[in-house]
């Protein structure tokens, strides 16, 4: 081969090389800037809620251990030392950390009804994020959203964080460079557990991976979202068979790429730049429901403005229309555009919504009990195939503006091929 054919071969070459490094470039770094960059609306309101909420979580849990230190310093005044008095006041203490039990202290109520609020706001946030995306036809984030808010109902979050893992580890070993050792934390909590992150990104680029140990004993790797101040905060809840996307990481959380592996560490790797992590804490999922809203009135006339407030049932009156959508047991999932309620007796109402099938309607007959509290009780098809549900359980929850109603039933009529029943409701008052 000629001089000029070496010479064009070469440069053939380095043009390859160029546009393969590129290509490159792009697989690497393309993700991160997906990762750092969001424009779900939806998604960045239910994160700025999250915040607040855990803001304030975090203030009622400091309230409620001064309130206890206060109890314990009451029951140890010199020359009025109450040992018993003392130690049932410690007991409260090492029960609060341990299971989030409530201390009996003068402002429980108080602090009850903050940690109420906290949560009502919570739970505002993921019905509204479930009709924005219901809207918007992105059934996999409305699916995960619905995931997290039904969690959310199932655990108590006054039990407080522990501290932070990494206090004691070097700066050195707490800054992460791409390719990098990784940190690696023991985990203190065995079981389900809730994990809070938070690191900053020395650059422009990168991304920080958290791989967390599973309840089955695999392991899944996170990537975390950064703002655009480099700060990472990550929230995530670790349950079996779930991992909640509370804050900082895409969702939904995708458990199939989980990967067998050693269950009792977790550990954080940056990509494609450098990180320096803040802080690791857990703390351990503790089975219960958020707090209900307390009567702290004072006086008859501020009592009676208290028991409106804290009785969302009232809203539900005769004529009251909701909007919002209907799952069914099999997955399916509908609009449900109009519901009604017909009537209303006491704490009896009924509640007409559409049949599945657009063949009639369903008429529910549900019980109002406190604190927002609902109970399926009865239902019966109006028009349509003559179809025979006999209610066996259900339960649900009105807050004043959101709904949500799961009820199970046997069925029975013609054409019935399926004696099982199973939907859940999700409206807001229109």
């Amino acid at each position: 081969m000629g001089h000029r054919g070496a010479t064009r071969m070469n440069a053939t070459r380095r043009l390859f090389l160029s546009f393969a490094l590129c290509l490159l470039a792009s697989a690497v770094f393309a993700p991160q800037v997906a990762l750092a960059q969001s424009d779900d609306a939806t998604a960045q309101s239910l994160a700025k809620i999250r915040e607040t909420y855990e803001r304030s979580m975090e203030t009622i849990r400091d309230d409620i251990n001064k309130a206890i230190m206060a109890k314990i310093a009451r029951a140890s005044k010199p020359g009025k030392i109450d040992n018993d008095k003392q130690t049932h006041a410690e007991g409260e203490s090492d029960a609060l950390e341990a299971t989030g039990a409530w201390p009996d202290v003068p402002n429980i109520t108080t602090l009850r009804n903050r940690a109420a609020t906290a949560g009502n706001a919570m739970r505002d946030a993921y019905a509204a994020a479930r009709v924005a995306y219901t809207k918007a036809n992105k059934d996999a984030l409305r699916d995960a959203v619905r995931d997290e808010a039904d969690q959310f109902e199932k655990q108590s979050d006054i039990v407080g964080w522990g501290p932070n893992l990494t206090e004691k580890v070097s700066t050195e070993d707490r800054t992460l460079a791409p390719g990098g050792k990784p940190l690696t934390v023991e985990m203190p909590v065995k079981g389900e557990y809730r994990l809070d992150i938070r690191a900053k990104r020395s650059g422009e680029a990168g991304t920080l991976t958290v791989e967390v140990p599973l309840v089955d004993g695999k392991r899944l790797a996170i990537p975390a979202l950064v703002g655009k101040d480099g700060n990472v905060r990550v929230l995530v809840t670790v349950r079996e068979g779930f991992v909640g996307a509370d804050l900082g990481v895409q969702r939904p959380v995708e458990l199939s790429k989980a990967a067998s592996g050693a269950s009792t560490t977790m550990d954080l790797r940056a990509e494609g730049g450098s990180f320096s992590v803040e802080s690791v804490r857990v703390k351990a999922v503790v089975q219960g429901v958020p707090e209900a809203t307390q009567d702290v009135a004072r006086t008859p006339k501020d009592r009676d403005k208290q028991k409106v407030a804290a009785n969302p049932n009232d809203r539900l009156t005769e004529g009251t229309v909701l909007v919002g959508e209907r799952k069914t047991g099999d997955g399916k999932i509908r609009p449900e555009v109009g519901a009604k309620i017909e009537s209303r007796i006491g704490n009896t109402i009924v509640l007409v919504t559409e049949r599945l099938d657009g063949k009639g309607k369903l008429v529910r007959t549900i019980e109002l009990g406190s604190n927002g509290r609902l109970s399926p009780s009865a239902m019966i098809a109006r028009g349509g195939p003559l179809t025979n549900f006999n209610v066996t359980t259900g339960s649900g929850t009105f807050d004043g503006t959101f709904l949500t109603l799961t009820t199970k039933a046997k069925l029975s009529g013609p054409g019935t091929t399926n004696n099982a029943f199973e939907d859940t409701l999700t409206l807001r008052v229109k």
